[in-house]
């Protein structure tokens, strides 16, 4: 059984809606040098099993979206394609909230494995992933190129890195 402490009541998650695909952009383009538009988002969360999510704050009136994540399930297995939040709720729990919502309802599914791909400069998404429980299964050697500046758990963080780019840990959530 997967059991996760109440969040904080201010933050929700629900399924993002076609209105609030060019708020994901506008912080998809702030977290990845290689930003995603609202067209390319749409067409991202129609692919065959995908499912997108954004979290809100309560009581935030028109505030929108401060985060969303993008997973695919694909029966047995399933993927964060990526997961980015707005720079002003960083460390605010607004990950948390979105990765602890995408396991409740692939377990739900009886999906048994999720994956994920961060650059292990980033600290901070791999203490998170850790304490949900994933475990490293893998390296890509030099996947992110030098020159990227990608800033959210799915990519590195904005850091510079290094000529020769750096490496993705390939991580692993027991679903089962």
């Amino acid at each position: 059984m997967i059991w996760f402490p109440r969040r904080k009541a201010d933050i929700f998650v629900m399924k993002a809606e076609l209105e609030d695909f060019g708020r994901l952009a506008e912080i998809h383009a702030v977290c990845f040098s290689k930003a995603w538009d609202e067209q390319e988002i749409e067409r991202l969360a129609a692919m065959p099993g995908a499912a997108l999510w954004t979290a809100k704050l309560r009581g935030r009136g028109s505030a929108g979206a401060q985060g969303f994540v993008l997973v695919r399930n694909s029966g047995q297995e399933a993927e964060i394609i990526t997961i980015a939040t707005d720079r002003s709720q960083r460390r605010q729990g607004v990950g948390r909230a979105l990765m602890e919502h995408v396991v409740r309802e692939l377990h739900r599914d009886r999906v048994e494995y999720l994956f994920l791909e961060v650059d292990a400069n980033n600290q901070a998404a791999i203490s998170l992933y850790y304490s949900l429980g994933f475990k490293q299964v893998g390296t890509r050697k030099a996947y992110y190129s030098g020159d990227e500046e990608d800033d959210d758990a799915h990519h590195g963080m904005k850091s510079g890195g290094s000529s020769q780019g750096s490496d993705a840990l390939v991580m692993s959530l027991d679903l089962r």
